[in-house]
């Protein structure tokens, strides 16, 4: 789930601690939950909401708002 989250920040030009930050949230989100695939994310919007809820970036990053076109 890591890997998926840095590949898919990369491929939609994050900056690397932008996509360096959704690969630690996507991972996390996966580990938190019983199963292979129970906790692998299922929209950007809930991604967002884990990293603004918890202290995974010092700074809020708004690098899943539909808004920025990303």
């Amino acid at each position: 789930a890591y890997n998926a989250g840095l590949i898919y920040g990369i491929l939609h030009d994050y900056e690397l601690p932008e996509a360096l930050t959704l690969a630690n949230a996507v991972g996390a989100l996966t580990a938190m939950a019983i199963g292979a695939t129970t906790g692998v994310p299922g929209t950007l919007d809930e991604i967002n909401e884990f990293i603004l809820r918890t202290d995974l970036c010092s700074s809020q990053i708004a690098l899943l708002n539909p808004m920025n076109g990303r």
